[in-house]
């Protein structure tokens, strides 16, 4: 039996077309996503994030699941090293990359 094909479908929609992935995390988290700039600014939370690797603090911040933040850094062509080896800050910088470059994309459209 094929109790979950819905699940299925999901996983292969992701992995052959990576921008419906981000346009489905990025519209459900917008305001999130939105707070990416506020929080780039903000020296004290760039001072905690420097001395994370964990995700953790910054799942919380952003309130996305540690997973999506990696699916999200390899959908925007991160290399796995970097996710691996890269502090909280530079994550957050890159997502903030991934997140404005995913704008610009998707200006026109709608």
């Amino acid at each position: 039996g094929n109790s979950q094909p819905g699940a299925i479908n999901k996983v292969l929609s992701a992995i052959f077309n990576p921008a419906d992935f981000l346009n489905k995390v990025f519209s459900n988290k917008g305001s999130q996503m939105r707070k990416l700039r506020q929080m780039k600014e903000d020296d004290n939370i760039r001072d905690l994030l420097v001395t994370k690797f964990d995700r953790e603090t910054l799942s919380a911040l952003l309130q996305i699941p540690r997973e999506d933040i990696e699916t999200i850094l390899s959908r925007c062509d991160y290399s796995e090293s970097f996710v691996k080896t890269a502090n909280d800050l530079q994550i957050l910088d890159a997502l903030s990359s991934c997140y404005e470059e995913y704008r610009v994309l998707n200006r026109d459209k709608g």
